[in-house]
């Protein structure tokens, strides 16, 4: 289903270029990707008439933005923790394995249906939307947005990336204790900073390093190809880790923390350890151990 909204051209825009007017007025209303989408689609028109992007805008010209709607979701029933919910915003929970959106069945888009309360905002967004995404085997929170306004907030935050979020890995392999990796990814700029935590002995990898890991930007599987140039791939990645066999597990990356403001108001929310973790890093303890002991 296509959208359109419009717009009349005031004296104080007059001049300007059609593209840049529109990204600024529907802002506002859709993404910036939205957007763009849509002027490169051809779905932007100037008194009725598809004119170029270019064309400079003048007083009274009623310019139109066409933006296809995505489908009502189905909701998925299956166990989803919040962790916060407000009127304008949730944080969930994102299981390892489940898509955040996309065009399967059990995604976290479809899944939080019937778990979040509904907005009483007048710009109430017809169903509470995801605003960024976690790779399907990252576990960890994802900010929800049910209204309008709140939506439009978290994007520029995250354009501006003022969004602060932190994840924990195990890695294969004894890491310097703390460290940043700057190597460009597809050509744009990636940043990422990590501690470790603790390191554990592991029959399999020598060691194993438990880490805290920080984005300066949020490039595609950002942390597990920079891991994967530092020669500590992420322990059951099976994507980059693919000569590293650990049936069962699952990637071990979590989505731990998101620091965000909404209405003047910073919010820190954390998401549990997955028990995984914990088992894991006392299981590598306790077959060394037991080996170690052996030896003696």
């Amino acid at each position: 289903m296509m959208h359109r909204d419009g717009h009349y051209i005031t004296t104080q825009e007059s001049g300007q270029r059609l593209r840049s007017v529109a990204e600024a007025v529907f802002s506002a209303i859709y993404s910036r990707k939205l957007i763009k989408k849509a002027i490169s689609d051809g779905r932007l028109w100037v008194n009725g008439e598809i004119t170029n992007s270019g064309y400079l805008v003048q007083p009274g010209d009623w310019i139109e933005l066409g933006v296809i709607l995505p489908r009502a979701p189905k909701p998925f029933t299956t166990e989803i923790e919040v962790l916060f919910e407000s009127d304008q915003v949730a944080c969930v929970v994102k299981p390892a394995g489940m898509a955040t959106s996309g065009n399967r069945f059990k995604t976290l888009q479809n899944a939080i249906l019937g778990h979040l309360r509904s907005s009483e905002s007048t710009d109430a967004l017809p169903w509470p939307q995801p605003v960024h995404r976690l790779d399907s085997p990252t576990s960890g929170v994802v900010i929800v947005a049910k209204t309008l306004s709140a939506r439009t907030q978290l994007f520029k935050q995250f354009e501006d990336r003022s969004i602060e979020k932190k994840y924990l890995a195990i890695c294969r392999g004894f890491i310097t204790a703390a460290g940043t990796m700057c190597e460009p990814l597809l050509g744009q700029r990636a940043t990422t900073h990590w501690h470790v935590i603790r390191r554990v002995p592991s029959l399999k990898f020598g060691y194993v390093s438990f880490l805290n890991v920080t984005l300066e930007t949020g490039r595609t599987h950002q942390i597990r190809k920079h891991l994967v140039l530092l020669g500590h791939t992420i322990v059951g990645d099976p994507l980059y880790g693919h000569l590293i066999k650990y049936p069962g597990k699952g990637l071990f990356l979590h989505a731990h923390s998101i620091t965000f403001n909404m209405a003047g108001k910073t919010h820190f929310i954390e998401a549990p350890l997955p028990k995984k973790f914990s088992r894991f890093l006392k299981n590598e303890q306790r077959q060394w151990e037991k080996i170690a002991h052996i030896g003696h």
